[in-house]
């Protein structure tokens, strides 16, 4: 069966959206969104495909702006897994995923940006 890369990530914002410190992330979000949803494999069919988004340019200048916006966390904060194709997670199920990198670290189940080579499992 052919594997996807399932991806969450979250950050404790340093203010409400609508706060001036935050405007340059949220100018940002539409053209960001934009760019994944035109990506090639947007469902992220495989590594090379989020890794291209992920370092290019538009992404990139907005991770480098990241500590304006956000605190930094103590624990994990994003994490993969492969799922099915045509499975969409839920909310619940990657919350569960976070909660068992931060709880075991690294798996075969749930893994970090620096293990995306891990082939499907």
């Amino acid at each position: 069966m052919t594997k996807y890369i399932a991806e969450l990530n979250i950050a404790r914002v340093r203010a409400d959206m609508d706060n001036p410190i935050m405007r340059g992330f949220v100018d940002g979000i539409a053209s960001v969104n934009a760019q994944a949803e035109a990506s090639d494999g947007f469902v992220w069919r495989d590594c090379a495909s989020l890794k291209a988004f992920m370092y290019g340019e538009l992404h990139a200048y907005y991770m480098k702006g990241r500590r304006e916006w956000f605190h930094k966390m103590d624990s994990p904060h994003s994490c993969l897994w492969w799922v099915n194709a045509g499975h969409q997670p839920s909310l619940t199920e990657a919350k569960a995923k976070l909660d068992a990198l931060t709880a075991h670290g690294p798996s075969e189940a749930v893994f970090t940006f620096a293990e995306m080579n891990r082939l499907p499992g």
